[in-house]
């Protein structure tokens, strides 16, 4: 319920319905659940793999309309609560704790975004841990063969601007990261030569 919350305050905003800097309220509400998310992430009774995404898509997204890091009070200790949670998931490998292709590219958006808007990569350790376990969750699901967890267009656009955009705010060209980007790569020239509309690039993309 927590986790549905804060993700509907995100998408709220998002589709335009309300204004974070003009709905004092909505700041206010958001502001409360933070505490709830913080011990939760914190607790035995944790989050699902998906609320974890929908959590942290939603900081982002909400970061991304205006939402300040540092004026927010809790918002970035609620972040990095949440950054160990999405790493142990993200290393499992029982089936109940992968992240299917969507959910994959929300966490890599997520954590980019909140780079962007000011979360720093050095002075963050776990920061830098997940964004080093969800490369090779991408890298991995790259490889893959199996229809089901094939990166779509969209997919693999919102993955390469994730990791540009990491490395532009200082990420470190590890191995690692090369083969991902690697990985990636060949996505990229199959899409753009396809002939099917359904797989093209939009010109945003």
């Amino acid at each position: 319920e927590v986790a549905n919350l804060v993700w509907a305050v995100a998408k709220l905003v998002d589709n335009g319905l309300v204004g974070l800097e003009k709905t004092a309220k909505l700041k206010e509400a958001f502001a409360a659940l933070l505490p709830h998310v913080k011990t939760r992430t914190e607790s035995k009774g944790y989050f699902k793999p998906q609320e974890v995404v929908n959590l942290l898509w939603a900081v982002a997204k909400l970061v991304d309309h205006g939402l300040e890091l540092g004026k927010t009070p809790r918002l970035k200790e609620t972040v990095v609560a949440l950054l160990p949670r999405v790493k142990t998931k993200a290393e499992s490998k029982e089936e109940r704790d992968l992240f299917n292709p969507q959910e994959t590219v929300n966490l890599m958006w997520a954590v980019a975004k909140l780079v962007d808007k000011g979360l720093e990569l050095e002075t963050t350790p776990e920061l830098k841990e997940t964004v080093a376990v969800l490369l090779s969750c991408v890298k991995t699901k790259a490889e893959s063969k199996q229809e089901k967890v094939h990166f779509i267009p969209q997919h693999i656009n919102n993955l390469l601007w994730a990791v540009a955009k990491l490395v532009d705010n200082g990420l470190e060209k590890t191995a690692k990261l090369k083969e991902t980007v690697a990985e990636l790569l060949p996505h990229v020239k199959t899409i753009a030569e396809s002939q099917q509309e359904k797989d093209r690039f939009i010109p945003q993309h």
